[in-house]
């Protein structure tokens, strides 16, 4: 009885037409996920600018809520210390509703500081006796430049920022103009 299989040889050059087309296989898939990769993060970087600006938008909306005092503007634009400073009373803090800045109610009052500093914009909230500092922005953005305009009720804002640790640089302006409506005095 014969029995009949395959040789040594077309073993080994089915094994290597295999690892061929595994290794071809494995290319494309790792190619693929590079690219989708940068896209993944160049989507993520694009959304943090617009959360960015949103929030700075959000915050300047408020801006004069209940704020009775003539002598300070409730946003105010230092152009030296490249700072924002925005000031209203938190509404959405229960029982803050009906209040005035001047009854000096510090669960109430709150002071937003946006602030240029080491090439990142940082947002310090002021509220309740306790002061929160953050970046608003992933590490790899940097932002060059952060100048506000006031004319009043109205804010405009531009932010120059740049990617990094992509191929090649990117850079961006985020602007927006707010009216704050609540600037009364």
């Amino acid at each position: 009885m014969k029995i009949k299989g395959f040789t040594l040889l077309e073993v080994l050059v089915s094994m290597a037409i295999a690892l061929i087309l595994l290794s071809g296989v494995v290319l494309f898939f790792s190619n693929f996920y590079g690219k989708f990769n940068k896209k993944f993060s160049l989507n993520r970087k694009s959304s943090s600018l617009v959360y960015v600006s949103e929030i700075i938008s959000f915050d300047l909306m408020k801006a004069g809520y209940n704020y009775d005092d003539l002598t300070i503007d409730p946003v105010r634009w230092d152009n030296l210390n490249k700072k924002l400073i925005i000031r209203f009373v938190d509404y959405d803090v229960t029982g803050c509703e009906n209040k005035q800045w001047s009854e000096g109610d510090s669960a109430c009052n709150c002071e937003i500081t946006y602030f240029l500093q080491d090439n990142k914009l940082y947002r310090q909230v002021s509220i309740a006796d306790t002061i929160q500092v953050g970046s608003l922005f992933p590490s790899d953005i940097t932002v060059d430049d952060f100048n506000v305009s006031i004319s009043k009720p109205t804010v405009s804002f531009n932010i120059k920022c740049k990617y990094t640790g992509l191929e090649q640089e990117r850079e961006f302006v985020i602007s927006n103009v707010i009216i704050c409506r609540n600037w009364n005095n």
